[in-house]
């Protein structure tokens, strides 16, 4: 007798796992909220598009998460080979930061490489994390361009 429950609780598991599989093949790429993501160092929030008179640019404010300073290297690289932006800044303790990479154009379809590598020192020369996002412009339900943060292969 517990033989035959063994087999049916085994066909059960065996079928509720193929309906999970069958369901997550056509779930979308995971989506960031924020769209640059959260780690245990650093928060990027607040990531939004500025279009205000003659300035176009990615914004996001970062957020130190942790009591002691930080030193943090953007990198936002327009994948076509537009605007590029690099910069190292200091991130004081528990502290935001605004970033912005201005570009020439934004438009729907545009994609960006963004690398962030975090150093807990003046000298950056030790890592405490680096984080690799691809983030694309797409039109929102609106017919407004959003943000779209996925990770990075």
């Amino acid at each position: 007798m517990p033989i035959r429950k063994n087999a049916k609780r085994l066909r059960y598991i065996g079928l509720f796992a193929s309906l999970v599989a069958l369901g997550c093949s056509g779930l979308p790429t995971l989506k960031f909220d924020p769209i640059f993501g959260r780690t245990d160092w650093i928060e990027f929030k607040d990531s939004h598009l500025v279009m205000e008179g003659p300035t176009l640019a990615l914004g996001v404010t970062i957020s130190n998460r942790k009591g002691v300073p930080l030193w943090v290297r953007m990198e936002i690289d327009e994948i076509e080979g537009g605007d590029d932006c690099v910069n190292t800044f200091r991130l004081q303790p528990e502290s935001d930061h605004p970033y912005f990479c201005v570009q020439t154009s934004l438009r729907a379809g545009k994609r960006f490489r963004v690398q962030a590598v975090v150093y807990r020192d003046a000298g950056n020369t030790k890592i405490a994390e680096s984080i690799h996002r691809l983030i694309d412009l797409e039109p929102g339900d609106d017919g407004q361009l959003v943000l779209i943060g996925r990770p990075a292969d």
